[in-house]
C-alpha cells in the first residue's frame, strides 16, 4: 500500500482489511452490547447501596429506574409505530 492510500484509509477510520469503519464492525457492536449490559447491571446493583428518598413507595422498589426506563422506552416505540401508521400517506400521494 502506498503512503497516499494509507493516509486515505486512515482518514476513513480504518486500514485495508480492517472490516470497514470501526462502528460497523461486528466486534465493536458486540463490545458495545456487552459494555451496555454490564453498565446496566452495575447501575441496577447500585440500588442495593444507595438509599433514595422517594415521594412514592413504588419508586423505592429495587431496580425501579431500570424497569421504568425500559417500559417507558418500549411505550415510546409502540407510540411511534401507531403514530406512523396513522400519519402514513399513500405511495402515490404527491403524483398528479
Amino acid at each position: 500500500m502506498t503512503d497516499r492510500a494509507a493516509n486515505t484509509a486512515a482518514s476513513r477510520g480504518g486500514s485495508e482489511g480492517s472490516g470497514g469503519p470501526w462502528l460497523t464492525r461486528p466486534s465493536t457492536i458486540r463490545g458495545l452490547w456487552w459494555g451496555g449490559g454490564i453498565l446496566l447491571v452495575l447501575l441496577t446493583l447500585g440500588d442495593l447501596v444507595i438509599h433514595r428518598h422517594t415521594p412514592v413507595e413504588l419508586a423505592a422498589t429495587f431496580g425501579f429506574a431500570s424497569w421504568f426506563g425500559f417500559a417507558a422506552c418500549a411505550a415510546m416505540v409502540l407510540a411511534a409505530k401507531v403514530l406512523g401508521a396513522v400519519l402514513k400517506r399513500r405511495d402515490d400521494h404527491y403524483e398528479p
